[in-house]
């Protein structure tokens, strides 16, 4: 099963292995375990030792490369919400990417699993969908009726059952995810039919802070390409590098209800704009990061009055 159409994985490919490639070179990067050490917080018991690489390249292509890369799924979804960066995954989810070959298809179908979980535990966040959900019209958002079974809770606390506890072996786990690809949240209805999540720096990370300025101009330089692939109608930046990722790449900007276009999201916030962005013109939503997003009931009536939802 397919969970990127073929713009976004051929985009996701191209980008993996330009950014771990430019990593590596920075940083001296030849191995998961180098990658670990310099990047997150925790270290993975199974990679330690492991495989090094010779040059920035081979190891970028690796699986174990691709085990820090950060996707999920797209396949014409109307919104688009990004966020910062992907922090540091589990051991396991690192594990299932690096033992089902890396390839992005694969890393999305993990994905989509665990930011239901992420997502559940961000309460203001799941209050905006709420809110959302009382202006839409078309997409599930029109229907929303709890954040549960929006994000499909049960479907993702199933498979993670199924792959954490019944199956401990990294074959088992693969071989079961292969024969059953549509366990789990579906992209046909609910939060992953509406909204195309993404994070603005795609490679593993503790946090934003971490990210050096160099890193950061990655995450502009790969902008574009990825919305032109994704083609959403609505852009939220929820998070100061998503917001300043896409306003540094909007144009003609016509600010909705008041908006003021501020460089900082502090200031941004509430936002609403139309701006050209790649190659199209869209609805620009400037948002917190989702743990601490405010200033919702005017951002809310500002996206009415733009009649994006």
């Amino acid at each position: 099963m397919n969970w990127l159409s073929p713009d976004s994985a051929k985009f996701h490919r191209n980008t993996k292995s330009r950014l771990l490639e430019r990593i590596a070179e920075e940083h001296g990067v030849f191995s998961s375990e180098d990658y670990l050490q310099k990047f997150s917080e925790e270290t993975l018991s199974d990679l330690e030792g492991g495989t090094r690489y010779t040059d920035s390249k081979s190891f970028a292509n690796s699986p174990d490369g691709s085990s820090h890369y950060r996707c999920f799924p797209a396949d014409d979804q109307p919104y688009m919400l990004l966020t910062n960066n992907p922090g540091t995954a589990t051991n396991l989810e690192r594990s299932l990417h690096r033992n089902m070959g890396g390839d992005v298809n694969d890393i999305a179908a993990v994905c989509r699993v665990y930011i239901v979980n992420y997502l559940l535990g961000k309460s203001k966040f799941t209050k905006f969908l709420e809110r959302l959900g009382g202006i839409a019209t078309k997409g599930e958002l029109a229907n929303y009726t709890d954040i549960s079974s929006y994000l499909q809770e049960e479907e993702a606390t199933e498979w993670r059952y199924k792959v954490e506890e019944e199956l401990m072996e990294p074959s088992n786990r693969v071989e079961w995810i292969s024969e059953n690809p549509n366990a789990g949240p579906s992209l046909e209805t609910g939060f992953l039919n509406d909204f195309y999540y993404s994070v603005a720096y795609k490679l593993e990370s503790t946090s934003v802070d971490d990210l050096t300025k160099i890193e950061k101009k990655f995450a502009k330089e790969t902008l574009n390409g990825e919305i032109q692939a994704v083609d959403p109608e609505v852009i939220i930046c929820s998070g100061g590098l998503a917001w300043n990722t896409v306003r540094s790449n909007m144009e003609n900007e016509t600010p909705i209800g008041g908006s003021k276009m501020h460089r900082g999201i502090m200031d941004a916030q509430g936002g609403v704009f139309r701006a050209d962005i790649a190659g199209d013109r869209r609805t620009i939503i400037a948002a917190r990061h989702p743990a601490v997003l405010h200033k919702q009931e005017k951002l809310v009536k500002r996206a009415e009055l733009a009649e994006v939802f």
